[in-house]
């Protein structure tokens, strides 16, 4: 359908250029300057934790309580904008005041599913109240609200750049946080924004009776630009996905945040779809000319949604995460002490690893305004009795707390861990934790999630009292090992260069059956 004016022919747009720059700083300023809008929310919820502040308790009690703060705010806004129109069209007969109604109803019924589904925290709200004010700006640029599908078009590509320069920009070129994933559901929640900031307009033009030129073929174009630019990324298995768009939690399907709200993390496959599927309805909302869905639509539709079905397998050898480092361990026919010190030659003869570097950045630090990781080394032996580990970590302050084995916060103390998934079904696997002082958590972990793409969040089951017979550890310090009672009294005492650590492990301990031959040890290890 070409896009025609009353008559039949296409009507130029009188832009006000002042207006729309200023609903541009708008943008800019909200989307660039993301970071301070987080810092003072953080700084409201801080402050409601404080007991008497909103809650005489405080805590999880006043944080809930400024959620609802927030829901009140933003509901009160749009109660006003509501009824501000309602005012202005007192006279307009009933029966169209319930027409009017219907965009409304389907547009409140859509911010209700992404809010159970999608929204974790009150503040993301945010996002809706800054792109309904961006959107009835860019709307008031366009010949005062005459070109609604217009400045819908315009400021949805506004926010997808917003999404855009938070995931790229901010997060991984900024703060260098390789882990950080595009989050699917914000686009979505930016066009309801935009949608409801230019609901009002399109009900006052409707019920006017205002003859104004249908834009729809804009939205379909738009659609069709957005189609050919996002469905190829649907091509992406799962490790390129991670590479290029950040790490997703693929399962489980639905997972309660810390404040007890459920929720679904969305993936590209699922997200790309809806985020066409929500451009081609809101769009629709905001039609002059009260427009209904082709079948060819419908047609769309259903090959959105079966293309949002995609769940990932590992059948047929296909990877569904990203690769991560081997190495071959370096067979020994005469095991060194384990005391400390690498002075054996079959030290010498393993491949040295490292530096190691921060898995949530890839770099040497965690971020920007943090100071680089010392540098840890790690070397690998086997023979026909176990596995032996030796690691070389540099740091100038070496504590530890004097506590028993299998300590249950012991892994939050310094420490080297080792990770060993003895059958590589990344189902089961064993972890070992050692402090400078030589105290060990050894335990026997379950995954019972899908081994799918990085879930620092995923669920494991552990069996704290599994010990691992015949573990032997040693740790030589160069420097001064302070001992202290507690984490409040790790203070930087002295200077200290670092230490090194010898680790073995018996190949006994990872045997799950009393029956000969009952289990097969991986001897390509991945570090």
């Amino acid at each position: 359908m070409k896009d025609q004016g009353v008559r039949g022919v296409a009507a130029p747009v009188k832009v006000s250029f002042p207006l729309f720059a200023f609903a541009l700083a708008v943008w800019a300023v909200l989307a660039f300057g993301h970071g301070i809008g987080l810092g003072l929310a953080g700084d409201f919820f801080d402050w409601s934790r404080i007991p008497g502040a909103l809650h005489p308790e405080g805590g999880d009690a006043g944080f809930a309580r400024a959620e609802y703060v927030l829901i009140l705010f933003f509901g009160g806004v749009a109660l006003a904008v509501i009824g501000h129109v309602a005012w202005r069209l007192r006279g307009v007969e009933r029966g169209r005041l319930v027409e009017a109604v219907v965009p409304w109803v389907l547009w409140g019924i859509l911010l209700h599913l992404i809010w159970k589904c999608f929204i974790v925290y009150a503040t993301e709200l945010v996002h809706f109240a800054q792109y309904a004010l961006v959107g009835a700006l860019v709307a008031l640029a366009l010949e005062r609200g005459k070109h609604l599908q217009l400045a819908f078009v315009i400021t949805v590509g506004l926010g997808f750049a917003d999404e855009i320069w938070q995931h790229y920009g901010l997060h991984i070129w900024w703060m260098e946080d390789q882990h950080h994933y595009m989050d699917w559901s914000d686009p979505m929640l930016n066009g309801l924004g935009v949608c409801g900031g230019l609901l009002p307009l399109a009900t006052l033009t409707r019920l006017r009776g205002e003859e104004l030129p249908s834009r729809f073929n804009l939205i379909e174009r738009a659609f069709a630009f957005a189609a050919v630019l996002l469905l190829p990324l649907l091509l992406l298995g799962p490790v390129a996905t991670s590479r290029f768009l950040g790490h997703y939690r693929y399962y489980p399907f639905w997972d309660e945040h810390v404040n007890h709200k459920p929720v679904h993390w969305l993936t590209p496959a699922e997200g790309i779809p809806l985020c066409l599927g929500m451009l081609v309805i809101l769009g629709l909302l905001l039609d002059p000319r009260h427009r209904r869905l082709s079948l060819g639509w419908l047609v769309v539709f259903a090959l959105l949604a079966s293309l949002a079905i995609q769940p990932e397998a590992r059948h047929l050898g296909r990877q569904v995460h990203e690769q991560v480092a081997t190495v071959r361990a370096t067979w020994m026919e005469t095991a060194p002490t384990i005391d400390g010190v690498l002075d054996e030659p079959v030290w010498e003869d393993a491949v040295r690893l490292g530096p190691f570097v921060d898995d949530r950045s890839g770099g040497s630090g965690m971020g920007r305004s943090l100071r680089p990781l010392k540098e840890t080394y790690a070397r690998v032996l086997w023979d026909d009795w176990g596995i032996y580990f030796a690691f070389e970590v540099e740091d100038d302050d070496i504590w530890a707390r004097q506590v028993e084995g299998d300590e249950r916060y012991l892994e939050w103390d310094e420490n080297v861990q080792i990770f060993i998934d003895d059958g590589g079904d990344e189902i089961t696997y064993y972890q070992f934790v050692v402090t400078p002082l030589g105290i060990v958590f050894d335990t026997f972990n379950l995954m019972p999630t899908a081994p799918l793409d990085y879930n620092p969040w995923g669920r494991q089951l552990g069996l704290v009292d599994w010990d691992a017979p015949g573990l032997r550890t040693a740790v030589r310090v160069d420097g001064t090992l302070d001992v202290v009672p507690g984490w409040s009294n790790a203070l930087v005492q002295d200077r200290d260069r670092g230490y090194v650590m010898e680790v073995a492990i018996a190949w006994e301990s990872f045997r799950t059956t009393t029956t000969p031959g009952g289990n097969a040890i991986r001897k390509t290890l991945q570090p």
